[in-house]
């Protein structure tokens, strides 16, 4: 409805600013012209706050359906299953399905940018043997983002708003080294 409302302001402001000049002058022809733009550019950005809006709820959607789909063993689905991240030199990997069809890696990926991919690919790929204390450090940082669904699914929302932008990493890694970490990266 918006779309149309649009064509419809540009049909008026070009018929106004005719109709204008035609009985008082150009003057009130190009002010009729500016006013009718302001209106127009109110129009679009008001329809695409709703698009975004649109758009961030189908992704929470989706992060609700894939979280779903893991918790009921449908992760088989999922499409990134991380066969390019195989190494076939590695004196286990393709013993244990880390990589693969019904791999942890399908069943655990929620990253949404190319860098968090490759990373979670050399932390399964287990090149370099963790340390206690990197284990330790690890499995509670799982436990602490685990109990933070409505952030994990704002960062997941977010990421993928900044995938479609250029610079997506910078500014994710940005707000993960700030200082306020409750308050998500803006869009």
């Amino acid at each position: 409805i918006v779309g149309w409302l649009r064509l419809l302001v540009v049909i008026v402001i070009i018929a106004l600013a005719y109709y204008l000049y035609r009985k008082f002058g150009i003057f009130y022809s190009i002010l009729s012209i500016v006013l009718g733009t302001a209106v127009f550019m109110a129009m679009a950005s008001y329809h695409n706050k709703k698009i975004t809006k649109r758009d961030k709820i189908l992704i929470e959607i989706e992060f609700n359906e894939k979280g779903l789909k893991r918790i009921n063993g449908e992760y088989k689905e999922f499409k990134d299953i991380g066969d390019d991240l195989i190494d076939e030199n590695h004196p286990f990997g393709n013993d244990i399905d880390i990589f693969g069809k019904n791999s942890l890696f399908q069943m655990i990926n929620t990253t949404r940018t190319k860098s968090g991919r490759e990373k979670l690919g050399k932390i399964l790929s287990l090149n370099k043997l963790p340390t206690k204390e990197e284990i330790i450090k690890r499995q509670e940082a799982v436990k602490e983002l685990g109990q933070k669904v409505d952030w994990r699914k704002k960062l997941y929302v977010n990421a993928t708003f900044k995938k479609k932008k250029s610079g997506e990493l910078k500014e994710l890694l940005e707000w993960c080294n700030s200082e306020s970490k409750n308050a998500m990266p803006k869009v």
